[in-house]
């Protein structure tokens, strides 16, 4: 059995060779004008190099061809502006590499195959319905007319509040292949006028960077969601409200301490004088109770001295014995 691949341009230069046979020669004139089926998408590309690289895969789950489109995947560039609006672009991703697509945003990536389209081919393309069941999009189907060479710059479109994550070699887009009418034949209106002819694209490459087509065609200098510059700013002004808010607290918090301590060091004075207070006032008491109990003392030893002495008044004998017998 035939290897497929050796149908197909193996290196670059060899596409290109292929192409600058065939870009205004059909090699096919046979195949009506119409949108290609698969057998001629590969046809095509076989003959013509108009993509590149593109290989036939044996194993079915890894042929990119369907019946009337070519599934192309994610290349090494990747162009977008932050939240802070500053731009951030790479065309060094190896395969594997993580592409994040920020919520509302617009990231410009490209193919990692190489469009060479003959004048008689026209192509459009879109996303992969996996994507745009995602919510990402990239417009209504780009059409690239015949004699584009390069790669496209692709914008997609996050329309959701999901962040994506894509990786470098991915399935990525839809291809579909038209073969335009007969662009040798000049049409009259009718013998007088004059013809209709064939307008041929200016044939320009496009290989160059996505910042160099930016600054040359973007007065701006940038490409941003307007809704994502509306949520980056919203996101901005309520991170300063929110520090405002915290200082605001912050504030709020060392007074409320500041009159905590306050009135805990005015408790701690006052219980110290109440307490000093209590302990004059027991002594207070403690000295109105000794004087009372020597108050008693006097008034008992009063007392007793007054009965004696009356004693005496009463019985004179009782003195005079005394007197005789003092020891008694």
């Amino acid at each position: 059995m035939t290897d497929m691949k050796e149908y197909f341009a193996a290196t670059k230069k060899d596409a290109e060779k292929r192409y600058e046979e065939h870009k205004d020669k059909d090699p096919f004139p046979e195949i009506d004008p119409a949108l290609l089926s698969s057998a001629h998408i590969q046809a095509y590309i076989a003959k013509t190099g108009m993509i590149y690289p593109y290989f036939p895969s044996i194993n079915k789950k890894e042929e990119r061809i369907t019946s009337a489109s070519l599934t192309l995947t994610i290349g090494s560039e990747v162009l977008f502006w932050d939240n802070n609006n500053k731009q951030q672009y790479d065309n060094e991703l190896s395969e594997k590499d993580m592409i994040t697509l920020r919520p509302n945003s617009i990231t410009f990536l490209r193919p990692a195959e190489r469009f060479q389209i003959p004048d008689y081919i026209a192509i459009r393309f879109n996303l992969r319905i996996v994507h745009v069941h995602r919510g990402l999009l990239l417009g209504t189907g780009p059409l690239l007319d015949p004699g584009f060479k390069g790669f496209p710059m692709i914008p997609v479109h996050n329309l959701t509040d999901n962040e994506y994550q894509i990786r470098v070699g991915d399935e990525f887009i839809n291809v579909e292949f038209t073969k335009i009418s007969n662009i040798k034949h000049n049409i009259l209106i009718d013998e007088s006028s004059s013809p209709f002819t064939y307008k041929k694209n200016r044939g320009k490459t496009f290989d160059f960077q996505f910042i160099k087509y930016i600054d040359k065609n973007v007065p701006q200098r940038r490409v941003k969601s307007s809704l994502s510059g509306v949520i980056d700013d919203a996101k901005r002004s309520l991170k300063k409200s929110n520090i405002i808010t915290v200082i605001s607290i912050l504030t709020v918090a060392l007074s409320i301490a500041a009159l905590v301590y306050g009135g805990y060091q005015l408790t701690i004075s006052t219980t110290g004088i109440i307490n000093d207070t209590r302990e004059r006032l027991d002594t207070v008491a403690e000295l109105q109770r000794t004087v009372a109990e020597l108050e008693k003392k006097i008034d008992s030893f009063e007392t007793k001295q007054n009965t004696q002495k009356q004693t005496l008044i009463e019985d004179p004998n009782e003195l005079k014995k005394k007197r005789l017998n003092p020891k008694r």
